[in-house]
């Protein structure tokens, strides 16, 4: 008789977030391809996104009456253990490592995916070397790009595996942008935070808005920068020009008459904000990050910039002010879809997955 494929996918919580948003995605090929699937959450959070009702959702810090982290993983121990999973799918460091040491010994086979740069971890060379460690013990690593691939050495570099993330929109918003009618707009989207650098977009926006002035900045996200963000806006005298409206579910509707997409972060895994804008056919400016690294093809389908470079990020602005140069790049972006729409990555996801549980110890 054959066993019952059954899916345990671990991560901190289902509030808004770019892995988020892709185990969102994956919840309907994982429900369709395994014969049960549960999202089992960390911490307890509102769930932001729609995620498929033949996914259950259980939050360990609510079934096991505890925000005490060893409640917390003795908790999960014995839920994975009771369950007999044919795979545990972890999302995100720490929560990989949390994963991988609650499951230690266990017998369950465990695949961990990274979802920033691997580099960005920074907690110091004891926590860095646990994780390391720990990874050792995992059946299998993704990473979401070539560049994060690359951090790892060895062993763990051999059992690392790429998928990039997946994009849902349906063929006929590909390349929307470039039907559109143009506002004199430059977008961005992410969460608001130090990460992301919007001090920098805000500090170029300044400078290119004096040689534009009918052009506005506008941020989507949400977070703790926001109050600083503003005050840097007025603080460079163009509050009235930047706005920031916060979270928003129908992105592609709010940014595809923008003339341009920037993103200015220091780190990255895979921006999905950045992809989206891409097969809309937005021109698309980033500095030199994982994932924008692996897409953009500078001067081609896009620009890439080194990070924190001013003047770089102000050329590159400047050259997709004019119309002509910001249709050949946008028309260019949009064949990133192909590779990346949603049948494809989940069936690079499900095939993945299977040879892991198919392997033999």
């Amino acid at each position: 008789m054959t066993r019952r494929k059954e899916l345990v996918v671990f991560c901190s919580a289902l509030t808004a977030g770019g892995a988020e948003r892709v185990l969102s995605i994956l919840a309907v090929p994982f429900a369709d391809h395994f014969d049960s699937v549960r999202y089992v959450m960390w911490k307890e959070a509102p769930v932001f996104y729609d995620i498929d009702p033949r996914v259950e959702l259980v939050c360990v810090e609510r079934e096991c009456g505890s925000r005490g982290a060893l409640a917390k993983l003795l908790w999960l121990r014995r839920y994975v253990k009771r369950l007999q999973p044919s795979l545990v799918l972890s999302f995100s460091a720490p929560y990989n490592m949390l994963a991988l040491a609650a499951l230690l010994g266990s017998g369950t086979k465990t695949v961990v995916a990274e979802r920033i740069d691997p580099r960005s971890f920074r907690w110091g060379r004891v926590l860095e070397w646990c994780r390391k460690l720990l990874y050792r013990t995992a059946a299998g690593v993704l990473a979401q790009t070539e560049y994060s691939k690359e951090y790892f050495t060895g062993t763990l570099r051999d059992k690392t595996t790429v998928i990039y993330n997946p994009v849902t929109m349906d063929p006929s918003h590909v390349g929307r942008a470039l039907r559109a009618e143009k506002q004199p707009v430059v977008v961005s989207a992410a969460r608001l935070v130090p990460q992301k650098r919007q001090t920098l977009l805000i500090d170029v926006f300044a400078r290119f808005a004096e040689q534009h002035p009918d052009y506005r900045l506008v941020i989507y996200g949400e977070g703790v920068e926001r109050e600083n963000l503003m005050r840097h806006a007025a603080e460079r005298g163009v509050a009235e020009r930047v706005v920031l409206p916060g979270t928003v579910k129908n992105l592609w509707d709010c940014i595809a008459s923008a003339r341009m997409f920037v993103m200015t972060s220091l780190f990255e895994g895979m921006s999905n904000s950045m992809i989206e804008a891409m097969c809309l056919g937005l021109p698309c400016i980033s500095t030199k990050v994982s994932g924008a690294t692996d897409l953009i093809r500078d001067g081609h389908n896009g620009y890439l910039v080194d990070i924190d470079d001013a003047e770089e990020l102000y050329s590159k602005m400047e050259l997709l002010a004019d119309e002509q140069t910001a249709s050949r790049i946008g028309a260019e972006a949009t064949k990133v879809y192909e590779s990346l729409k949603v049948e494809t990555i989940s069936r690079v996801w499900t095939e993945y997955l299977d040879s892991v549980i198919d392997k033999k110890r």
